[in-house]
């Protein structure tokens, strides 16, 4: 496997990759020793995912999804928050005909591909952030270079889908 680098202000980002991407790991994930090849095309996307945590600048690249149907389904729906909008666990789970919105908060923790899969377009249904692998603050500043206001702690209302 190959992989790929960009200095983030808090560390590393991570890209390992085949073909397509597998990982996208933000601090505190990326981890302390690497067994792999370091590749001029991976540190590209590490660099493109940069500008899109920094900047809000979107990339798309082929990528792999791994997990349960259950997961897939999770984050095919997820994969539909557009730019600058928000929508929670519940409705996303409600989408699904489903009440297990603790399960899809659960399915997007062992989301793989941060950023492309964008489960940082996930809330909590009291409009405030919850959950996200490099953390609440990056998740925010994230969601800012998206286009996403805030009042206080808690995204503006017109910013979340209510369906989706």
């Amino acid at each position: 496997m190959n992989y790929g680098l960009a200095q983030l202000n808090n560390g590393y980002l991570f890209v390992l990759m085949e073909k397509s991407i597998t990982h996208i790991m933000v601090p505190p994930q990326v981890p302390d020793t690497i067994d792999l090849v370091r590749d001029s095309t991976a540190d590209e996307i590490a660099h493109k995912a940069k500008r899109w945590i920094e900047h809000g600048e979107d990339f798309s690249y082929p990528f792999s999804v791994t997990g349960t149907p259950f997961q897939k389904a999770v984050y095919n729906i997820t994969q539909t928050i557009p730019k600058g909008k928000v929508t929670t666990y519940k409705a996303i789970a409600e989408k699904m005909n489903l009440r297990a919105y603790r399960a899809v908060g659960q399915a997007l923790h062992a989301n793989k591909i941060l950023l492309l899969i964008p489960c940082h377009r996930v809330i909590g249904s009291d409009r405030t952030l919850t959950g996200f692998g490099g953390g609440i603050t990056l998740k925010q500043q994230i969601l800012e270079n998206e286009g996403v206001h805030f009042e206080g702690e808690k995204v503006k209302k017109e910013h979340i889908l209510e369906r989706i």
